[in-house]
């Protein structure tokens, strides 16, 4: 399993959530050690070689975070009772 250092700083700014544990999990990958602002992250997916960099990383861990909202536009949707 690929392991890279990256800066907390940086996935914190392009993704706007503090990195945990918990929030590294949702991109697969987990924290080896920390030594100030230096994390060795570990990432559990070799077919995922756009989790290798910090903007990988913020980009995967901001989709799960991100809310979306929602409006109800008023459109119906009919289905033939045949299909």
């Amino acid at each position: 399993m690929p392991t890279i250092e990256l800066s907390r700083k940086d996935i914190e700014k392009l993704s706007g959530i503090k990195i945990t544990e918990e929030s590294l999990s949702f991109a697969k990958a987990g924290i080896v050690s920390a030594s100030g602002d230096i994390l060795k992250i570990e990432t559990a997916d070799t077919n995922r070689p756009d989790l290798w960099s910090a903007e990988g990383i913020a980009r995967e861990i901001k989709g799960k975070f991100t809310e979306i909202k929602t409006t109800i536009s008023g459109l119906k949707v009919i289905v033939d009772s045949n299909l």
